[in-house]
């Protein structure tokens, strides 16, 4: 099942989603990694730090987004289930017993265990799958099949199954759940609601934009000239080593596998910058689905290493691509966001829905 390049060559909402949630992800895990504790990844420590309708406060529980929106909770019954359902946790080897089931874009993140499968039967009968990750305490159901025969009451019952099997569990802060915006969304809002969920209307932290939205900056000439990078392509090992030692000692949390994945990126528009003996260094690195471009870093010892960065990339760009070449650039340091407002100041961002129950 793929759910990720649409029949135009675009990438779908779900595919994007997933793009973030990869890059949250690497994000958490180096955090968690620190010794010591960060503000900068503060807001991204809990899902549901949700910006407020003025931009100024951040929502620290579900209590604080009912007494800014009001209660979401709905008049519908809540759906029902049956106790007999058995639920089985997925084994990587078992993937293609269920792969009709299963979104392509997840099985590799299932394979290294960042997801987790478990399939539901009823005396028997195969109820469904759910796709579920974990965010710093919190549960995400990521993917629900829809299988032949069960009808979209069952699946609901389900839903409220599985959260009422992981609140038993007593080891999550709560659930929540990521609905992108198609005809059935306000549908399933209302189910997830019924299910006792909460929910809020946001923009994602993936913002989009085309190569002729860039805005020039100022400065970002004269830290060119200060910081002369290295086109990926032309850079040697030793320099790509050294600055995995330089990443992988960082203080603050970087979001970057290692080793770093330098075969994956586009090599004629990922730079990198390093200084041998201040140890000064600094990686951007792009990569290319289908008919957009993603940013996955932007990483500089210093501003001005940074600028340096995205400036010669521009650059690059000019010669290279199109102006209405597409490019994705995830939010995961919300230290980032000014930056790229500015950048793209017409840059856009999708609207989901966020269903939240806490625990």
């Amino acid at each position: 099942m793929n759910l990720g390049i649409l029949p135009d060559g675009s990438l779908s909402s779900r595919l994007k989603g997933d793009l973030y949630w990869k890059k949250q992800k690497l994000m958490l895990r180096s955090a968690q990694d620190l010794k010591h504790h960060n503000p900068a990844t503060d807001h991204f420590l809990s899902k549901f730090e949700l910006a407020s309708s003025n931009g100024t406060v951040f929502f620290s529980s579900i209590e604080d987004i009912k007494d800014e929106h009001g209660d979401t909770a709905t008049d519908l019954p809540r759906p029902q289930y049956s106790n007999q359902i058995q639920e089985h946790r997925l084994s990587p080897m078992a993937i293609p017993e269920y792969d009709e089931f299963i979104p392509e874009n997840y099985i590799s993140q299932i394979k290294n265990a960042s997801l987790t499968v478990k399939t539901y039967h009823d005396n028997g009968r195969f109820m469904g799958l759910c796709i579920t990750g974990v965010h710093s305490g919190w549960l995400e159901l990521v993917w629900m099949s829809n299988p032949e025969g069960v009808t979209p009451d069952e699946i609901m019952g389900l839903i409220s199954l599985i959260l009422d099997r992981a609140r038993d569990e007593k080891k999550y802060k709560g659930a929540f759940v990521e609905l992108h915006m198609a005809p059935e969304t306000a549908q399933m809002e209302n189910n997830l609601r019924a299910c006792g969920m909460r929910t809020l209307h946001v923009k994602n932290n993936l913002y989009e934009l085309r190569v002729k939205d860039i805005v020039p900056m100022d400065g970002l000439s004269a830290a060119m000239q200060r910081h002369q990078c290295q086109v990926v392509s032309h850079a040697g090992e030793d320099v790509k080593s050294a600055l995995e030692d330089i990443l992988y000692e960082e203080k603050s949390p970087v979001p970057v596998a290692f080793p770093v994945p330098w075969s994956k990126c586009r090599q004629d528009l990922s730079f990198l910058y390093h200084d041998k003996a201040s140890g000064s260094a600094g990686l951007l690195l792009v990569s290319e689905m289908s008919d957009t471009l993603v940013f996955d870093l932007l990483y500089g010892k210093t501003p001005v290493i940074t600028a340096a960065l995205l400036g010669h990339a521009i650059k690059a760009s000019e010669s290279l691509l199109s102006p209405d070449q597409k490019i994705l650039i995830p939010i995961v340091l919300e230290a980032t966001r000014p930056l790229v407002e500015k950048l793209a100041p017409t840059a856009t961002r999708e609207e989901l829905v966020e269903a939240v129950i806490r625990f």
